[in-house]
């Protein structure tokens, strides 16, 4: 899929269950605002599958990979339950300047933000 602003909202129905393992879709909606390209990486299963008993490397990244998902995820539930409005702005506007200088689109004077006033609402659960 590629595309400069795409969207798609999982629900546990969607989940699928492969060579006995269950694979959950993600609860939440995701929207790229920078242009996107997705992979097929069924190719990795066994590497999940056997717990890193083969490609310990890969293993090991994934595993990092998804405890970085989980530290965001914690982040924006913290956002939203225990956060005022101008520290949801704050805290997100921190988060995505991190994030974009790992991929060189931020530098220490800014970035480009092509985010509309819905989507900072969504973001941040204020949009009704």
């Amino acid at each position: 899929m590629v595309g400069s602003k795409c969207s798609s909202s999982c629900s546990r129905e969607n989940s699928s269950v492969y060579a006995g393992v269950l694979n959950p879709a993600p609860l939440s909606s995701t929207i790229a605002i920078t242009p996107v390209k997705t992979a097929n990486a069924s190719a990795l299963s066994p590497v999940v599958r056997g717990g890193g008993q083969t490609h310990r490397g890969l293993w090991e990244a994934l595993t990092l990979a998804s405890r970085h998902d989980e530290m965001r995820l914690l982040d924006q539930v913290v956002r939203l339950g225990r956060q005022s409005a101008l520290e949801r702005v704050i805290s997100l506007m921190l988060e995505l300047h991190s994030r974009l200088r790992i991929v060189e689109l931020a530098d220490e004077s800014g970035f480009e933000m092509p985010l509309t006033q819905e989507d900072l609402a969504s973001a941040l659960g204020s949009a009704s």
